[in-house]
């Protein structure tokens, strides 16, 4: 019973993740090569929701804005670089919760509110990104892939609290220093949407 439970909902997840995509890809058509790697996974039927596939798994990306328009960066222990929070995804949850949740764990802020864009537009991420995770001989992981689906989250409160078994620090920057510390990253999207 149990079996078919964990079947339904990555079954389930599947096919959220595939008209995800299907829709992302009606707004931002330009990246469908981007998107390759992932687009082919979804075809084999891989499961996307396993951290340990090695081939690639989903990830939620939290971009955090508050009310002075400054971005939350985590400096991820592990990378050892500025970066906004975010995190493997876990069933059942919806993606879109994923870098919640990650962010709220990690940082402590509280009260994020999705961006009201993600709404109009039927859910979907700003933005995805296929991006390369090496080994982690510590905890037994192989290099792999992450998918991840970013989403803009507005943020009232400002204090945080963080959680330093996962990150080294966390900080509230401008975007022009947010383009400094993380250049790989689609800030002049991000800023479209938000109309900065």
């Amino acid at each position: 019973m149990l079996k078919n439970i964990q079947l339904s909902l990555k079954e389930t997840f599947t096919n959220e993740i595939t008209k995800t995509v299907e829709d992302y890809l009606n707004i931002f058509s330009n990246e469908k090569v981007r998107l390759s790697q992932l687009k082919k996974q979804l075809s084999e039927n891989s499961d996307l929701s396993d951290r340990k596939n090695y081939a690639g798994h989903i990830t939620g990306g939290a971009l955090i804005i508050n009310d002075n328009n400054r971005v939350l960066l985590i400096n991820h222990k592990i990378l050892d670089r500025w970066l906004p929070p975010g995190g493997h995804y876990d069933l059942p949850e919806k993606i879109y919760d994923t870098g919640k949740r990650e962010a709220e764990e990690e940082t402590g802020v509280k009260g994020l509110i999705l961006h009201s864009w993600h709404i109009q537009h039927n859910m979907i991420p700003f933005d995805i990104d296929t991006h390369y995770i090496p080994e982690n001989k510590n905890k037994n992981e192989l290099e792999h892939f992450h998918f991840d689906f970013r989403y803009i989250f507005r943020c009232h409160n400002q204090n945080l609290n963080i959680l330093k078994s996962e990150i080294l620090g966390a900080r509230w920057v401008t975007f022009t220093e947010a383009e400094q510390l993380f250049s790989n990253y689609p800030w002049n999207k991000a800023k479209r949407i938000l109309n900065i």
